[in-house]
């Protein structure tokens, strides 16, 4: 893990014990204690929520790097599936990537969110090697065949095929089955030079073959929540349970490496600061323009400023903003006073 101490997004260098300071004063916030209070499933304290992380980002420099308001974000989304991070049980990880706090579930939560339809018995997944006897049937009845062979758990480049079967309580099971290069399709997408794609393939592949199966089988409310926040769910990431979430160790950061570097192109990013306040935006972060000709835009929270000014039109925002827009440097303790017109809670 890496001892890099944390920064603002100018740069400057924040002390480790400020960094996790800011972090607790956002989560501690009432607004934000009321916002998870209204998104978790029944029964999740939403104090407990922020123990929790707050426990994990003691032990990982890399995510007391990250913005608090992605953090924020990335726990209420938590709170809404009810799989929470640093449980031991591998049911969800905060994963650190680019400064920003990202919210992922893993494999384990996924079968964890299946079982609670009430419909799933059990779910299991298994790799298929050279010399296995294997065959599968799609039909009235789909069905699967498999005896493992002598050489079966030996190298995973002996991989043939990785499957999955959901025994339902009251239905035929529902079966998913992915060859080898399906797999590999994805890992490409994933374009992992290093961590569990590397490490442990095997384990990476059936947790692709799960997470698709997930989606055949009856949801639940937050089975639902949970696809909503995971829009990539059939392409996952660099996640394996039972590992610690840093893959880089020289950042602590989760990354994805690239075999080339692509061709560079005209730098049309929108601008990277705020008119009003010229505090950074983040890549996520919504603008809102002002003088276009100039290429001038405010952030939300100034927008908001300016439309109770009279200065600008309203204009609200969209699903899911209230956390990803607001985005911005470091919050000292003065700006924690008047985080709520920032996360918009």
């Amino acid at each position: 893990m890496s001892n890099a101490p944390a920064t603002t997004a100018r740069g400057e260098i924040v002390p480790r014990n400020q960094a996790i300071a800011n972090i607790q004063a956002t989560l501690d916030n009432e607004r934000f204690l009321a916002r998870v209070a209204d998104t978790a499933v029944k029964g999740l304290d939403a104090r407990h929520v922020a123990n929790v992380a707050l426990n994990v980002i003691r032990t990982n420099d890399a995510l007391q790097r990250c913005d608090p308001m992605s953090i924020a974000g990335a726990l209420c989304q938590a709170a809404s599936t009810g799989l929470l991070p640093g449980n031991g049980l591998g049911h969800a990880y905060l994963i650190p990537r680019g400064g920003e706090c990202q919210y992922q579930i893993g494999y384990q939560g996924w079968r964890e969110l299946a079982m609670r339809s009430g419909h799933v018995r059990s779910i299991v997944s298994r790799c298929v090697y050279e010399g296995d006897e294997f065959a599968f049937s799609w039909g009235t009845e789909d069905d699967i065949l498999h005896r493992p062979g002598k050489g079966h758990g030996g190298d995973p480049k002996a991989v043939t095929h990785v499957y999955a079967v959901a025994h339902m309580r009251d239905a035929p099971p529902v079966i998913e089955v992915m060859a080898r290069a399906e797999v590999e399709r994805i890992r490409e997408k994933a374009r992992a030079r290093s961590g569990p794609w590397v490490t442990d393939w095997a384990e990476m592949a059936r947790k692709t073959v799960i997470i698709r199966l997930c989606k055949s089988l009856p949801r639940t409310a937050e089975m639902a929540r949970a696809i909503e926040t995971q829009p990539e769910m059939g392409d996952p990431e660099d996640i394996v349970e039972g590992q610690v979430e840093v893959i880089d160790q020289e950042t602590g950061e989760v990354t994805r490496g690239s075999a080339s570097k692509p061709k560079a192109e005209p730098d049309n990013s929108p601008p990277d600061a705020c008119f009003d306040c010229q505090k950074a935006l983040g890549p996520r972060a919504q603008r809102f323009p002002v003088d276009e000709a100039e290429g001038q835009v405010v952030c939300l929270a100034c927008q908001r400023k300016r439309e109770k000014a009279g200065d600008a039109p309203a204009n609200e925002p969209g699903p899911g903003d209230q956390v990803a827009d607001a985005v911005h440097a470091q919050r000292t303790e003065e700006q924690q006073a008047t985080l709520g017109d920032d996360f918009g809670f």
